[in-house]
């Protein structure tokens, strides 16, 4: 459970890197809002599977 909440925070990271480096907001809105509601979603599912394992880790 660990190992895919720390594959979903590097995707995360590699997500929002790419929305920086590549000046997505100034050059491609659609692609930008798009990249950043990944983000959004992958946030969620960490949430979710945090959640999960600490309930289910005692």
């Amino acid at each position: 459970m660990q190992y895919v909440i720390e594959l979903l925070e590097v995707e995360k990271k590699q997500i929002d890197i790419k929305v920086r480096n590549h000046k997505l907001m100034q050059k491609d809105m659609k692609k930008a809002v798009s990249e950043l509601s990944k983000i959004t979603e992958i946030k969620k599912a960490i949430k979710i599977l945090k959640s999960k394992h600490q309930r289910y880790k005692y």
